[in-house]
C-alpha cells in the first residue's frame, strides 16, 4: 500500500531515469528520451444494481478520493476512461484536482488499443491514467509492450500498475495498491 504519494512518485521519477550499469554514452542517450508513465486502475468497487451500468458504492468513492491521495503529486497530464458510470466515477475526483479532463472512449469493443494508440501518439513524457475493468487492464499493459498479466480478480480494487514507456528501452511495469485493501 503506498502510505506516501509523493515518496512513490519520486522512487518511480528515479526508476525512470536511472541509467542502466556499464552503457557509458548510451545510458545517457536513454536518459534524454522522455519516458511516459501510464497509471492502470480498475474502477472502484460498485453497485449491484443496476446491473447494466452501476454507479459506485460509498466504499468505491471512498476509494477513488483514495487514488486522489495516491497520484496527487504526480502531475497528471491525461486520464481515459471507458463510458461506464464506474470508471468515470473513479477518475473524476483526480480529474477535478488535476484540472484535466476525463476522456472517455466509448468504443469498449475497441477500447484498448484506442488508448494504447493514443498514449504512444499524444503523450510522450506525460502522466497518463488510464482506469479500466479487471479484464482490461492486463491486455492494456500488453498493448503498451508489457507482459499481459491477464484479469484481475472480481474481488480486488487496491491495485494499480504503473507502466513506464521509453523508446528503444524495454517497457517496464511496476504494481502497487492503494486505498483499503480488497480481501
Amino acid at each position: 500500500m503506498i502510505a506516501r504519494s509523493a515518496a512513490c512518485w519520486t522512487l518511480l521519477a528515479l526508476v525512470a531515469c536511472a541509467p542502466t550499469r556499464g552503457q557509458g554514452d548510451a545510458a545517457a542517450a536513454e536518459e534524454a528520451r522522455p519516458t511516459t508513465t501510464v497509471v492502470l486502475v480498475r474502477h472502484a468497487e460498485k453497485a449491484a444494481e443496476p446491473a447494466q451500468d452501476p454507479p459506485l458504492t460509498e466504499a468505491g468513492a471512498a476509494r477513488a478520493r483514495a487514488l486522489l491521495d495516491a497520484l496527487a503529486d504526480a502531475r497528471v497530464n491525461a486520464i481515459y476512461s471507458t463510458n461506464y458510470a464506474r470508471t468515470r466515477d473513479t477518475a473524476q475526483p483526480l480529474s477535478d484536482a488535476a484540472g484535466v479532463p476525463v476522456t472517455v472512449i466509448s468504443d469498449t469493443r475497441n477500447f484498448i488499443p484506442q488508448v494504447a494508440e493514443r498514449i504512444r501518439a499524444d503523450h510522450a513524457g506525460d502522466v497518463v491514467v488510464v482506469v479500466g475493468h479487471s479484464n482490461t487492464i492486463g491486455s492494456t499493459i500488453e498493448a503498451l509492450g508489457g507482459t499481459n498479466i491477464g484479469d484481475l480478480p472480481d474481488e480486488a480494487y487496491d491495485r494499480f500498475f504503473v507502466v513506464l514507456l521509453q523508446d528503444g528501452a524495454p517497457t517496464r511495469v511496476i504494481q502497487s495498491r492503494f486505498g483499503a485493501p480488497t480481501p
